[in-house]
């Protein structure tokens, strides 16, 4: 074992306090996002579908995601995924689990693939990571055999149009496809490439893919809830905070 991420994972991966990994107070600053505006891709927005799902192919029938990129929950995506502290896919799924109703019994995971040279340099494939921790939390099969990569450009830094163009060649399916596919991804920013992703499983014969993610980007102008934390020992969005069900 390595003694100095072992001593790394004692300190917050936000504020640097020492103890858990994500202390009290940055767990109670979470950014949970509040019930979904759109019924398709979880945005906020007062109508549905909202103009975010303009650009998402047909095939990708829900999104959900636990919180925003902000804050806390942003600090934690950059631990987890460029300095490989592994234990953040824990919390991450817990988010997920508590955030997000579970998808319909007989669901199967998909993990978007990660570029296996990235994810060897981080250390960590954090799709895959979060696949598995809800995969058993759910009670649900995981196949990361369905989807592979064959494009490995990084798409972080890239404009909603560049990654569109980018993601629609980037992936391809393999064999046919469960009839319902949930796509799992840590980190959501224009919905590129889980649409992506869904057009590829369509193409292999499924009948319905949704997907969820730990964090999605949101704009000033998407915000609709503020912090919403729960306890230390509870990893999770108010009581009184409803959701509404993917389909």
């Amino acid at each position: 074992m390595d003694l100095l991420a072992l001593v790394a994972d004692q300190r917050c991966v936000a504020c640097a306090a020492p103890g858990r990994l994500v202390c009290a107070a940055c767990r109670r600053a979470l950014p949970w996002l509040g019930p979904p505006g759109c019924l398709r891709c979880g945005a906020a927005a007062a109508v549905s579908p909202c103009p975010t799902c303009a650009g998402l192919d047909p095939a990708l029938a829900w999104v959900r995601t636990a919180v925003a990129l902000h804050g806390p929950a942003r600090d934690a995506v950059r631990a987890w995924k460029d300095q490989a502290r592994t234990p953040v896919g824990r919390l991450a799924a817990r988010c997920v689990v508590a955030a997000v109703p579970p998808p319909a019994p007989g669901s199967v995971l998909v993990p978007v693939p990660a570029a296996p040279e990235r994810a060897a340099w981080r250390g960590v494939d954090g799709p895959a990571d979060l696949a598995r921790r809800l995969g058993r939390r759910w009670g649900l099969a995981v196949r990361g055999d369905i989807l592979v990569r064959r494009d490995e450009r990084p798409q972080r830094g890239r404009g909603a149009a560049a990654r569109r163009r980018l993601a629609g060649a980037a992936y391809a399916a393999c064999g046919t496809a469960p009839r319902r596919c949930v796509l799992v991804d840590d980190v959501m920013t224009t919905g590129a490439t889980l649409a992506a992703c869904a057009a590829r499983l369509a193409g292999a014969g499924a009948a319905e893919v949704g997907a969820v993610a730990f964090a999605r980007v949101v704009t000033e102008s998407q915000w609709t809830g503020l912090p919403l934390g729960g306890s230390e020992e509870y990893c999770g969005p108010k009581e009184s905070t409803t959701r509404r069900s993917p389909r």
